[in-house]
């Protein structure tokens, strides 16, 4: 269960690594700021449930509980496959491993972030409440002290308390304010510090928030400006709030570097053809992330090969090694007393997980060939394919220890 999770979440980082970096080279300098919003908050979507979905969708076409009457692994002939038998290391495990050390680590990290996001939460809400406030009609302006920072957070509006009583520059800085409340930007930062929480470790995550910071920031520049005529009076009121101290500023995370792309990208011109050929080449790295994550065919350890079915052979039978002509496929197959359910509660009765693969924290699938002869015994014992750790003799000791099976029939 750990091991799964911890490569849930290493899926999810390497997913949100690459797709970031595909934003930044086909969209982060293109002015179509709604669909760059579309793009990111694809990302962040993906960095939940892209790993999840896409190993649940390659699964649902894959996997099932199926006898298969014939198969292949690494070119050796199986007459019949049985279902797969898991067997988990028990409680009395000795020693740390190392991904139990990893989990450990990364658990406390998510801690941390969950401290820090309850935190800032909870300071939002105590000033939330204890600040006077004024309703009107979808926002709620909550008055801050002179010269605090504006911000949003969904329909409250944080501002200076001077503003409601000046000009056009606080209508401006207002109108900005409501844009970002409008557009439900405080979704998008919420998904993100949930996500910053699962991907602490991930410092695209951090790279991937600024981004979407910025592009509100775009978006509620674009949105002012079309409700005011002069653009340059915008443009000075932004430097205003980063150049004066002790005066208004639009969002509480301003920097002298983000103003500069603001002023760049109020003139920027749209390129639809740009746009058009960069959105195909997202989507191309978008399903090429996603085919990885959902590509789960176990390679051979020993030669590369993949597992594989086959069709019946033409021919159901074959010579063993002392001559004698062995059925790999019969019209009634060999059968243990009681049927699977029993021969499960053998296994899980006897197998004992070795200790050399619980230190080493080996794990994996071990391939046992064998046959059951006129008598009902279990003969020709060999491994296909092993994992190592001493899980393959393991496995063989128990194969070994079955006994009176109900003989396959072929011909009565």
């Amino acid at each position: 269960m750990m091991n799964a999770f911890l490569i849930y979440v290493i899926q999810s980082a390497v997913s949100i690594a690459i797709l970031f970096i595909a934003y930044k080279a086909f969209f982060a300098n293109q002015s179509f700021f709604f669909i760059n919003r579309i793009i990111l908050l694809l990302v962040i979507g993906f960095g939940f449930f892209g790993p999840l979905l896409a190993t649940a969708f390659n699964a649902g076409i894959t996997w099932g509980d199926l006898r298969i009457p014939g198969g292949q692994i690494g070119g050796n002939t199986i007459s019949e496959t049985l279902n797969e038998f898991i067997v988990r290391p028990g409680n009395n495990s000795t020693g740390v491993s190392l991904i139990g050390i990893i989990g450990l680590i990364y658990f406390a990290g998510v801690a941390l972030q969950l401290g820090k996001f309850g935190r800032n939460f909870y300071t939002l809400m105590r000033l939330l409440i204890k600040s006077e406030k004024i309703k009107t009609g979808w926002f709620t302006y909550v008055l801050l002290p002179e010269g605090s920072a504006s911000f949003s957070f969904f329909n409250r509006l944080f501002l200076d308390k001077k503003l409601l009583d000046e000009g056009l520059e606080s209508n401006q800085i207002i109108a900005h304010e409501q844009i970002h409340s409008r557009q439900k930007h405080s979704v998008d930062i919420i998904l993100l510090e949930i996500l910053v929480v699962v991907q602490w470790f991930n410092p695209f995550i951090y790279r991937l928030k600024k981004s979407v910071v910025e592009n509100h920031e775009y978006l509620a520049d674009r949105g002012t400006l079309n409700s005011i005529p002069d653009i340059s009076a915008y443009k000075l009121l932004l430097l205003k709030n980063i150049l004066t101290q002790g005066n208004y500023t639009l969002t509480n995370n301003f920097s002298y570097s983000l103003i500069k792309k603001r002023l760049k990208m109020m003139e920027k011109e749209s390129s639809r053809l740009r746009m058009v050929i960069t959105s195909i080449g997202f989507m191309m790295v978008f399903a090429i992330v996603t085919i990885s994550c959902s590509n789960n065919i176990e390679k051979d350890e020993s030669n590369g090969k993949a597992a594989q079915v086959v069709n019946i052979p033409e021919n159901p039978t074959k010579v063993d090694d002392s001559g004698k002509e062995v059925y790999t496929i019969a019209e009634t197959m060999p059968e243990y007393p009681g049927g699977e359910s029993e021969l499960f509660k053998f296994m899980g009765n006897n197998i004992i997980y070795p200790e050399q693969a619980k230190t080493e924290n080996i794990e994996g699938k071990v391939y046992v060939q064998f046959m059951v002869d006129s008598e009902g015994n279990v003969v020709d014992v060999s491994i296909l394919r092993g994992i190592g750790g001493g899980c393959d003799e393991e496995a063989m000791r128990v194969v070994k220890l079955m006994h009176n099976w109900i003989p396959g029939e072929q011909d009565g």
